[in-house]
């Protein structure tokens, strides 16, 4: 076995152009994997905490029965009640697996300068949680911006009275509030709206704030406020849903189990939709299938190239080296041992092919972090450098797969020859 695996290593310095062409087609669609695998491990992770902590979706998102869908149709009738909160928490505090949870509200109004009044459309959350998420670990990590602020400051810096809101940028420009109440202008707005029972009803806030939602369409609306601003504009003691954080991501769909069965128990029909489920996060499943696919494309699209890279070198070298396959059989070495040399040649020069890819691609990936490209996809305000991550499990897992496609493919081009005749391959005839 030895004798083998040295024959193989020594036959490697035989065509050594032959073996350099094909060892380069190796590494460099090693190296071009490892860049997309960064590309999609960094992405990836990226839009799954501005998800689920930037965007307060959570881990999981507990609505009344029937209440993501028909919410803003009927508030007052798929809203969760005071009644329905308190058993909500109660459920909430008595599972492990939850770290933290918030109160949300969302509802459309008016809101004013005292000159004009234009439509919005306004999330509410708890301004303490705001800055929990906001200041997360993972969003830390993975978000180099995790706050969502253009102008001013976190709802959480100013009293509960003040009734603070940010505006999207949009939204500003129409309503003339460019400055914000930390640059002492006027800041103050009026939200006009129907309460939940039917009247009419105002309130006024200071805007503390301007954001970017990304997109045209909503930045003309959005506003974040306090939830319990949205509950006295509304005139209610319900809210619309809770956003939950679990402390181990992995635990998600039993955590949401127990909670609807616990909480069905206690006379509370709940509906609980995990955060990557593509009826919550749309935007995020559907990239996340683009994302898929192209590196499903891209990988097929390599391996292919590799292969026949493979296949080419291989079955140029047998051809060359029939009569000394044939001396290997006729002083008695088996079939499947002259196979083995073969696929060994391949193995050595797949495996310092890889790690020439590695060290090619781990350059490349620090190239590109240190030039600090910036793009702008849809829904990052101020936009996102184009940061690599390199991700180990993939490292392998690429590299293995690669391997494995190496040594099979060197298999098929040698196996036909190992079926001839070895007076045929003395010869150096080849059917």
């Amino acid at each position: 076995m030895r004798q083998l695996w040295f024959l193989a290593l020594r036959n490697l310095s035989r065509n050594m152009r032959r073996n350099l062409a094909t060892g380069s087609a190796i590494a460099l669609g090693f190296a071009g994997i490892l860049l997309l695998g960064g590309y999609v491990n960094r992405i990836s992770n990226y839009l799954r905490v501005y998800t689920v902590y930037v965007m307060h979706t959570g881990h999981l998102a507990l609505f009344a029965q029937d209440g993501f869908e028909k919410f803003q149709y009927k508030p007052l009738k798929y809203s969760l009640s005071h009644d329905a909160q308190l058993a909500i928490e109660k459920a909430l505090r008595e599972e492990a697996q939850v770290d933290f949870y918030e109160r949300q509200m969302s509802g459309a109004g008016l809101i004013g300068n005292g000159r004009i009044s234009v439509p919005f459309y306004a999330k509410g959350y708890e301004p303490l949680i705001d800055q929990r998420v906001q200041s997360h670990p993972e969003v830390q990590k993975w978000v180099s911006k995790g706050g969502y602020f253009a102008k001013g400051q976190g709802l959480w810096n100013y009293p509960e009275d003040l009734g603070a809101l940010a505006l999207s940028k949009g939204l500003a420009f129409t309503l003339g509030k460019k400055l914000v109440h930390d640059e002492g202008g006027d800041a103050n707005v009026q939200l006009i709206s129907g309460t939940w029972q039917g009247s009419l009803n105002a309130i006024d806030a200071e805007v503390v704030g301007h954001f970017n939602t990304g997109f045209r369409e909503t930045d003309n609306s959005a506003i974040y406020i306090d939830y319990k601003r949205l509950q006295q504009l509304y005139d209610t003691e319900s809210v619309g849903r809770y956003s939950i954080w679990v402390k181990d991501i992995f635990q998600t769909n039993k955590v949401a189990a127990r909670l609807t069965e616990k909480l069905k128990a206690a006379g509370v029909s709940v509906e609980v939709i995990a955060w990557d489920e593509e009826r919550l996060s749309p935007y995020y499943t559907g990239t996340m299938q683009f994302l898929h696919s192209l590196v499903t494309f891209i990988g097929v699209v390599l391996a292919t190239v590799i292969s026949f890279s493979v296949l080419n070198s291989t079955t140029m070298t047998v051809v060359e080296r029939l009569q000394e396959i044939g001396m290997y059989r006729s002083i008695g070495f088996r079939r499947g041992q002259v196979s083995r040399m073969f696929v060994n040649e391949s193995f050595w020069l797949a495996m310092a092919s890889l790690a020439v890819g590695a060290v090619l691609g781990y350059a490349a990936i620090s190239s590109i972090n240190a030039a600090k490209i910036i793009y702008h996809p849809p829904g990052v305000p101020d936009g996102l450098q184009l940061k690599l991550v390199a991700s180990t499990p993939f490292l392998f897992i690429s590299g293995a797969i690669i391997l494995t496609l190496t040594l099979l493919t060197t298999y098929f081009a040698v196996s036909r020859t190992m079926r001839m005749r070895v007076a045929d391959l003395l010869g150096g005839t080849r059917r």
